[in-house]
């Protein structure tokens, strides 16, 4: 777990399942791992790219920027293509 606000779910979860960690919650807590990890992993990137940079001033070499989706927003007129709004 990378977050404290999973220690009840994750003690209710395994309540309910005979001291077992349900697949759901399993694999949600898998996904938290993989994004703190790659937000960990960016943040170095972005560190060490500003540091050699790009030869312009002021702009890295690389730039790792990781986004959120806050809500769905209607894409077009087919339905098809979802659109969101991400920060």
């Amino acid at each position: 777990m990378v977050d404290a606000d999973d220690y009840s779910r994750v003690l209710k979860d395994m309540a309910s399942h005979d001291g077992a960690v349900s697949q759901a919650t399993r694999f949600d807590l898998a996904i938290k791992a993989f994004e703190h990890t790659a937000a960990y992993d960016a943040a170095i990137a972005n560190y060490f790219g500003q540091r050699v940079g790009s030869g312009e001033p002021d702009f890295p070499r690389t730039l790792s920027l990781q986004f959120s989706k806050k809500q769905g927003m209607r894409y077009g007129e087919e339905p098809a293509p979802e659109g969101g709004f991400l920060c």
